[in-house]
C-alpha cells in the first residue's frame, strides 16, 4: 500500500471487505461512494501472492494504526487476471486528499515507518501504479447500498475514445434506463482524472 493510491484495467471479480472507511454515511448501515477515489494496483510476482504479501502489507497496517491516523483503506485481492492486489481510498475532495497527502510527509514517523514497509513489499511486486477518480452519480443507479457486508465486486473499466464523449453519455443512458426496470440493480460509476490517457470509467457493481 504506497501512500498514494492504482488503476484498474480491464474486468474481474475481486474479494475485499469494503468498510465504512471509504463511504459517506448515509443512514444505517447503507453507504454511498466517495467523491474522490484514489486505487493503488500492485502486480505480484510469480509465487509472491498470499500469506507474504500479506505479511509485508501488515506493516503498513501497523505503522497507519501506530500513528492514528484518520484516513483509512481497504485492500481487495483479483480473483482474475494477473495476481495483483488494489487497494481503496476514498476522500471527500481533493482538498481532502492534499491534507492527507502533506500530513503523512510532516509526520516523520509514519513517513520513516512506511518508507521501510515500502522497500520490504516491493520485493514482491513486478509493477505498480496509481489513479484518481472522480464519483459520477449522474452515471450511477441505487449506488447506496450496505457496503460493509459485500465480499465480491465486479470492476468493468470503459475507455472512451476522444471525441465520443456524447455517444457515451448517450448509451449509458440508455443503460440506466434498462437496469432501472431490473429489481436489487446497484453499480457506482467513477471517471478518471488523473493516472489515465483519454477516459476511463470503472463501473464498481457489488
Amino acid at each position: 500500500m504506497k501512500r498514494f493510491v492504482g488503476l484498474l484495467l480491464g474486468s474481474f471479480l475481486l474479494f475485499g471487505a469494503w468498510s465504512t472507511c471509504m463511504a459517506q454515511e448515509k443512514s444505517e448501515g447503507m453507504h454511498g461512494p466517495p467523491k474522490v477515489l484514489v486505487i493503488n494496483r500492485e502486480f505480484l510476482k510469480p509465487g509472491k501472492a498470499g500469506s507474504a504479501h500479506q505479511k509485508t502489507e501488515s506493516a503498513f497496517v501497523q505503522a497507519f494504526a501506530k500513528a492514528k491516523w484518520p484516513t483509512h483503506y481497504f485492500a481487495a485481492d483479483s480473483l482474475t487476471g494477473k495476481p495483483r492486489s488494489l487497494f481503496f481510498v476514498g476522500y471527500n475532495s481533493f482538498a481532502d486528499w492534499e491534507k492527507d497527502a502533506m500530513g503523512t510527509a510532516k509526520n516523520a514517523s509514519l513517513s520513516a515507518a512506511l518508507d521501510h514497509a515500502s522497500m520490504a513489499d516491493g520485493e514482491l511486486l513486478s509493477e505498480y501504479d496509481t489513479g484518481a477518480f472522480m464519483y459520477r452519480p449522474d452515471y450511477s443507479l441505487n449506488a447506496d447500498v450496505d457496503i460493509a457486508h459485500m465480499r465480491y465486486f465486479e470492476i468493468a473499466a470503459y475507455r472512451v475514445r476522444p471525441g465520443h464523449r456524447k455517444e457515451w453519455d448517450e448509451l449509458v443512458q440508455l443503460v440506466l434506463k434498462a437496469y432501472d426496470r431490473v429489481p436489487d440493480s446497484h453499480f457506482a460509476v467513477f471517471e478518471s482524472i488523473y493516472g489515465q490517457e483519454n477516459s476511463v470509467f470503472l463501473v464498481f457493481v457489488p
